[in-house]
């Protein structure tokens, strides 16, 4: 079995996206990267410099429901009939995907409504509505015919006839399946495992479509799963693989709670919101993943009980908890 990493464009600020190709009794490719004619290129000439073209590919498996990773899916199953193979709670963004956004805008209105000023919900919501009306142009939807879904659940997934262990693990996005070749120590990590933090995305429960996960929560639990089990190579979704990934997710998560602390101390000198609290942590740089990453650290913060949210009559003020 041979595992070879495609590099694929992003329009993202990651830059790049990976999805590998594994050649063994067949050919999987696993990750479709964005639907945008430069990715799809840059997939048909990575295929060729090893010797193979689309129309050679049995299947397509997909890791989570982001665009970068699963945008691409819908041209390449269309014009070549490849088989496209996803968890059943990817199955849901395969098809109709504009209605599927709007729940998770919803659900990130309704958040960023109850922690800022007024004026600057309005900057923000403009922001993701941006952001949204980007990625909608390069997601297509999948052939229904030519999906096949599988339980995200599930302990093992056949590829290329070989066993691979199903590890679903949340945070980044409630949709993240990795895959873990036990015979190798192997493992197609998706964006669990990065060289830089994950981010949680806003999103809903998986019960309830009207409130927030806590994806941070989530995020620090998976990357348990990870502590007692053989990681000789890691194949990250974005930039090269990794070979020290016990190293990575202790550092990940040392630099998650140090992030938590810095917040907590800035709180307790007296930023009372998260907009002084960010300008704090932050220097006022605006980005996108930085301030999903605060909501995190609150998240911690009052999961911890540390912290309290007031509503001051516009939005919600932060406190500490003695």
């Amino acid at each position: 079995m041979n595992i070879h990493r495609l590099e694929l464009p992003s329009i993202t600020g990651m830059k790049t996206v990976n999805s590998y190709l594994i050649e063994g009794s067949g050919l999987t490719l696993v990750d479709a990267g964005e639907g945008t004619e430069a990715s799809y290129q840059v997939l048909i000439q990575s295929l060729s410099e090893l010797g193979f073209e689309l129309n050679d590919i049995d299947e397509l498996v997909i890791t989570h429901a982001h665009v970068d990773h699963i945008g691409g899916a819908g041209r390449i199953s269309q014009e070549h009939n490849v088989k496209v193979r996803v968890s059943d709670r990817v199955l849901p963004w395969t098809q109709g995907v504009r209605e599927k956004w709007g729940g998770r805008v919803s659900v990130i209105k309704n958040t960023l409504s109850s922690l800022l000023p007024q004026s600057l919900f309005q900057v923000s919501e403009a922001m993701y509505k941006e952001m949204q009306e980007s990625m909608l142009k390069i997601w297509f939807d999948i052939p229904q015919e030519n999906i096949e879904t599988f339980d995200i659940l599930q302990p093992h997934i056949e590829i290329n006839g070989e066993q691979w262990k199903m590890i679903y693990a949340p945070g980044h996005s409630s949709t993240q399946n990795c895959f873990y070749h036990e015979a190798s120590a192997q493992l197609l990590s998706a964006d669990m495992i990065l060289k830089i933090t994950p981010t949680p995305v806003m999103e809903s429960t998986l019960t309830d479509p009207n409130k927030r996960a806590k994806g941070i929560l989530e995020m620090l639990e998976s990357y348990k799963l990870f502590d007692d089990i053989p990681l000789n190579t890691v194949y990250p979704g974005h930039y090269n693989a990794i070979s020290n990934a016990h190293d990575v997710i202790t550092d990940q998560i040392a630099r998650i709670h140090h992030r938590k602390e810095q917040t907590f101390q800035s709180i307790k000198s007296g930023k009372s919101n998260i907009v002084e609290v960010y300008n704090e942590v932050y220097k006022g740089k605006i980005h996108l993943p930085a301030f999903n990453m605060l909501i995190g650290y609150l998240d911690l913060l009052e999961d911890e009980g540390r912290i309290e949210y007031c509503y001051n009559g516009e939005f919600n003020e932060i406190r500490i908890l003695d």
